[in-house]
């Protein structure tokens, strides 16, 4: 994490700070860098590619009121911060893209639903079957997202501000 950071501000960003062992880093800057940059630069860093996606503090924390809203809504739980209910079988996770949110319609991934979508991502079930992870998520997105269990990005936003 610490080769991540420095990659950042080698990009001339400031106060450059990573969470946990995510991959998400906070920092601020007059002008929001390239997102295509950020991957190109990791790439010859790194040897691998990897996406990355530009998210204001503002900007998550509305994602966070949309997804806390639809849990409510549709799931009849939730609150800030988001809880992890491991106890009822099932996570939730967020997925967050660099634009509108669309999916591939002729792909599905077992024992995972989608909950709702917002702007900046989406909201999606995940059943957890004897403790075992479901095939990758990257496989219903036709762009580059990223995704984060719902609690971890609440923790991740708390520690940005």
């Amino acid at each position: 994490m610490a080769k991540v950071a420095q990659l950042f501000a080698d990009e001339k960003l400031l106060d450059v700070r990573t969470h946990f062992a995510s991959g998400n880093v906070s920092f601020t800057s007059e002008e929001p860098p390239s997102y295509l940059s950020l991957e190109d630069r990791f790439k010859e860093r790194f040897g691998f590619e990897t996406s990355v996606i530009l998210c204001s503090v503002t900007q998550i924390d509305e994602l966070l009121d949309q997804v806390s809203s639809s849990l409510i809504r549709v799931m009849g739980i939730g609150s800030r911060p988001l809880v992890d209910p491991k106890i009822e079988g099932f996570r939730f996770i967020v997925a967050l893209s660099n634009g509108e949110h669309n999916l591939n319609s002729n792909v599905t991934v077992p024992r995972v639903e989608l909950i709702d979508s917002f702007h900046l991502g989406s909201l999606w079930r995940w059943t957890i079957e004897d403790g075992k992870p479901p095939s990758s998520m990257e496989k219903l997105f036709p762009t580059k997202t990223t995704t984060r269990f719902a609690h971890a990005l609440e923790k991740i936003y708390q520690g940005a501000r």
